[in-house]
């Protein structure tokens, strides 16, 4: 669903909170960036490492992984209260991407077809 990066990429653009997964030939590495800005490796679902924390060092990590950062997927309801925010948010149906801001929240035209139940089973995501 998102786009592959360099690493170089990856780092300018992943967010506090965010994971990203970097792949090359059959094996993959996985990233999280802490609220203090550090780059560490964890496990696939996000979790520290068992060995403790350990940070991507860019002189051990192969320059041609391709990376790609994983959405942090929110609730229906989670996503209303961020809009009602003014926060931007995005809802992901049948290979769509459609984007909402506050002050048009939803454009109808752009979701006609979808019944609720498609809205609240959707993957929603808040763009900070």
């Amino acid at each position: 669903m998102s786009e592959l990066l360099t690493t170089g990429e990856m780092i300018d653009r992943l967010q506090a909170g965010e994971m990203a997964e970097g792949m090359i030939d059959d094996c993959s590495l996985c990233v999280t960036k802490g609220k203090d800005g550090a780059i560490v490796v964890c496990e696939e679902d996000g979790s520290p490492i068992k060995s403790g924390r350990l940070y991507l060092s860019l002189t051990a990590t192969p320059m041609n992984l391709s990376w790609r950062i994983i959405p942090n997927y929110v609730s229906f309801d989670e996503a209303m209260k961020a809009l009602q925010e003014g926060k931007i948010v995005n809802v992901f149906i049948d290979n769509n991407k459609y984007h909402f801001k506050a002050e048009n929240p939803f454009v109808l035209e752009e979701m006609s077809g979808y019944s609720f139940k498609n809205l609240f089973e959707a993957k929603w995501t808040i763009e900070n």
